[in-house]
């Protein structure tokens, strides 16, 4: 897809710095940098939270709250 973008002067300079140092072309440096960048951002990490102990009542089952609901 072509689309136009317009670069701030300090990134474009970043880029082909880029460029040059690894010998790959401005267009492969660019969509490398944009979808590393997204990728990070795109999916976060779940946090576990620890377990707390819930001092149910002896016969109380915890996987079968939704049962107790009446409708």
């Amino acid at each position: 897809m072509r689309t136009t973008v317009t670069l701030d002067a300090d990134v474009e300079k970043l880029l082909r710095e880029e460029s040059l140092r690894t010998q790959r072309s401005f267009k492969k440096v660019l969509n490398d940098s944009v979808r590393k960048s997204l990728k990070s951002i795109s999916a976060p990490k779940p946090t576990l939270l620890p377990g707390k102990p819930l001092h149910l009542r002896t016969g109380i089952d915890s996987r079968r709250f939704n049962q107790m609901v009446e409708l």
